[in-house]
């Protein structure tokens, strides 16, 4: 059995909100770039003011349904895995945030194509004996707004290196 294609998928640009992380809105935008990119800025919750991209990898979860399965790991550590519903417009996940990156708010914050943010954020992963301590996070939210293209976010170019 071969997997489900996710070409529906790339270049879409969502922006959603998860309702319970932190007990605040936290409000993201995603770019699905490509077949292994993820490009994503954050406009409120906890995290906000972060801006990055992730080597990802997309699965299509059901084959009538727009339903993908999009999963990456970060500079930090943290551990991501969304489902993301285009026809329900929903996200449905779970964040395994390294103590680092949700206990250091404040230093997980920049763009990730600046130099020193990203070895600020390499710096985040030493922080409580990586990676054994993670703080989990089941997310789920609404999607505001579905388009095309990257819109306002900054495509990673071959020269962004992904850790």
């Amino acid at each position: 059995m071969s997997p489900l294609p996710v070409d529906n998928l790339i270049n879409k640009h969502l922006i959603y909100e998860f309702e319970n992380l932190d007990g605040t809105p936290a409000r993201y935008e995603a770019w699905y770039q490509s077949e292994e990119t993820i490009v994503y800025k954050i406009h409120g919750g906890p995290l906000k003011g972060r801006s990055a991209y992730q080597r990802a990898f997309y699965q299509k979860v059901s084959g009538e349904d727009e339903i993908y399965m999009i999963s990456w790991i970060e500079e930090m550590g943290t551990t991501v895995s969304v489902c993301v519903n285009l026809k329900e417009k929903t996200v449905n996940g779970f964040i395994a945030f390294a103590a680092g990156h949700y206990k250091e708010k404040e230093q997980a914050r920049g763009d990730k194509r600046d130099p020193q943010t990203l070895e600020r954020w390499r710096k985040l992963i030493d922080i409580e004996n990586q990676p054994v301590h993670r703080i989990p996070k089941p997310v789920f939210g609404r999607i505001i707004e579905i388009h095309e293209g990257a819109g306002e976010l900054t495509a990673r170019t071959s020269n962004d290196p992904y850790f």
